[in-house]
């Protein structure tokens, strides 16, 4: 049998000047990077009205800040509602990044 394999290391105390040093320049010895994070539920909300796009109409026929809004349920309703082709490979597509 291997005995490499049990090898262990083992941290030793720091010095008593060294630990005089840090408690007098108040060091923090914790590893931070597995606390819980302290974000509020407002910083994972999506956008609000507020920052979509503006919607300007130039032109009489050009689509209102509503009319698209109308044409995206649309759409979605259309991907929602359309069936799978089964003779074709199944393909997963990575999720749409919200930007």
């Amino acid at each position: 049998m291997n005995r490499k394999r049990n090898v262990n290391f083992i941290k030793p105390d720091d010095p008593p000047f060294l630990r005089a040093l840090k408690i007098q320049a108040g060091y923090d010895d914790k590893n931070h990077k597995f606390d819980e994070l302290h974000n509020k539920d407002e910083d994972f909300v999506s956008d609000d009205d507020s920052e979509l796009p503006q919607v300007i109409v130039l032109k009489k026929g050009d689509l209102t800040a509503e009319e698209a809004d109308v044409e995206k349920e649309k759409i979605k309703k259309i991907e929602a509602e359309k069936k799978a082709d089964l003779s074709q490979r199944v393909v997963f597509k990575a999720k749409k990044k919200i930007s």
